[in-house]
């Protein structure tokens, strides 16, 4: 009885669950690039994005930060604010190395590709759905200082049911 209840559960989970999936593109700013010493950069980072989802959300955004990197380890710490197509705003920041491990390849001081975490910190509307969830997103950076990502993250079918039909207190 126990087996058949854990399967119903699992099964369940499976059903009620959607992939919340967000592409992002933008340019790249590098403020400041120091050099501190041999295999240690501190970097001042800043960027501007636009987004698209599997959702009711799209928009742009912007990013501005810092980017520590240690013997080829990077630890960031990056805000970034997504605004949607309603003047909703929702806030992201990047998640500690420490707590999560980011996976980067290199091109000289700057991050190639990496796989970081990031958490969703503060929202209006329907990013207030998002808010608490930690997401992992795939980062690749191109010629001319543009980059792409890309996030996939499981929300309950009920979650994505409410960003999607997501009406403003102020238009009711």
């Amino acid at each position: 009885m126990k087996l058949f209840t854990l399967i119903l559960i699992f099964l369940t989970k499976i059903l009620l669950a959607d992939d919340f999936q967000m592409s992002v593109t933008g340019t790249d700013k590098y403020l400041h690039i120091m050099e501190i010493k041999e295999n240690e950069s501190f970097i001042v980072y800043e960027n501007n994005f636009q987004f698209t989802t599997n959702s009711i959300l799209y928009g742009f955004g912007k990013c501005a930060g810092t980017i520590e990197i240690l013997n080829g380890q990077q630890d960031q710490n990056i805000i970034c604010q997504f605004n949607d197509n309603n003047k909703n705003l929702g806030s992201m920041r990047s998640v500690s190395a420490a707590k999560k491990n980011i996976k980067e390849l290199q091109i000289g001081k700057i991050i190639g590709t990496s796989i970081a975490y990031w958490e969703w910190v503060a929202g209006t509307g329907p990013f207030e759905e998002l808010v608490g969830l930690t997401i992992p997103c795939a980062y690749f950076a191109m010629q001319d200082s543009n980059w792409m990502s890309r996030c996939k993250f499981e929300v309950s079918e009920s979650t994505m049911n409410r960003i999607n039909n997501y009406k403003s207190k102020n238009k009711e």
